[in-house]
């Protein structure tokens, strides 16, 4: 059967029966993340501030990534519960505030996410390509500076609708392409979220294309973050940054996809649906890869888990 997403009418049974048979696995699936999320990264941000030897300044990106990504694991649920569940699609397609405020509070933390991301990969950059002058650049108050800068930037930018420019009306359903202005949808925040993604992706060749060669050739590093030490630093992100294109290319794809096509089929919809859940997979093995690649992680999240005696820095 052959469906077309279209805002929903105001009548209350339209709406809810506008609830697919899979949103309730959508939900349970949302839930299950977001727990093993806020898990693992709460862990992760815990396990910097209690040990010492962890707070170095290329450990302060990796820090914020696991708060980014904590945060997004809360505030996205409950867009999922407004937007998946019949009683939230029809409180959601009521109420302005609650549409707008929910959509806000979830591409912001997403945007934060992406720019942390980039943050990480930023840094790495220098510290391959700028051995010499890493420590001069790098340090911790301007990696502090920039990430919290990015934060209110991409909070700033999404709140943008609240202030009247949206087409909200009541009874529409409360997704981006059926509230926000095209304009600011496409030309503005989707624009931003690509070019922010391009960056991660053309810092993280280079990185990838001299690590390489370096091995190929066995040059002996050079430089403060030339150590091998820095080098499984770099590997282990590198790990990160693939693990996180591996669960967004599919959400893009499929978002292309259903942006163009006139026919979407239910099958397709359900799909475009998963998709979004998908990237939060990369947020529940990011810490699994910390432990993995840095031996300090995992011995402090051993500690915290009280899995060994307590370890002194």
């Amino acid at each position: 059967m052959n469906t077309t997403e279209e805002p929903f009418t105001v009548n209350t049974l339209e709406v809810q029966d506008r609830a697919k048979h899979w949103y309730s696995a959508i939900v349970t699936v949302q839930v299950v993340l977001s727990v093993c999320t806020v898990a693992g990264n709460t862990l992760t941000v815990v396990a910097y501030f209690t040990t010492p030897h962890l707070q170095t300044v290329q450990n302060i990106p990796i820090c914020n990534l696991s708060f980014a990504d904590t945060t997004i694991a809360i505030l996205a649920t409950p867009f999922i519960m407004l937007n998946y569940t019949a009683a939230g699609l029809t409180f959601v397609s009521k109420h302005e505030w609650a549409c707008l405020l929910s959509l806000w509070i979830v591409t912001g933390s997403i945007f934060c996410g992406m720019l942390s991301v980039l943050i990480l990969s930023l840094e790495r950059t220098v510290a391959i390509l700028f051995p010499y002058k890493y420590y001069n650049w790098v340090t911790e108050r301007s990696v502090r500076g920039i990430i919290m800068s990015i934060w209110i930037f991409a909070f700033t930018l999404s709140a943008i609708p609240l202030m009247g420019l949206n087409t909200w009306r009541y009874g529409a359903r409360c997704f981006t392409m059926f509230v926000y202005y095209p304009t600011y949808n496409v030309y503005v925040t989707n624009t931003l979220h690509a070019l922010t993604l391009l960056a991660v992706a053309v810092l993280n060749i280079a990185i990838s294309v001299i690590v390489v060669k370096q091995n190929k050739v066995n040059i002996e590093p050079s430089g403060p973050t030339q150590n091998p030490g820095h080098y499984k630093v770099t590997k282990m992100l590198l790990t990160v940054v693939g693990v996180f294109y591996a669960g967004w290319i599919p959400y893009i794809v499929m978002t292309v996809i259903f942006t163009v096509s006139q026919q979407r089929p239910e099958r397709f919809v359900l799909l475009h649906d998963f998709s979004k859940l998908i990237i939060g997979i990369n947020s529940v093995l990011n810490p699994l890869i910390y432990a993995r690649g840095n031996e300090k992680f995992r011995s402090a999240f051993v500690r915290l888990l009280r899995l060994a005696p307590k370890i002194h820095s």
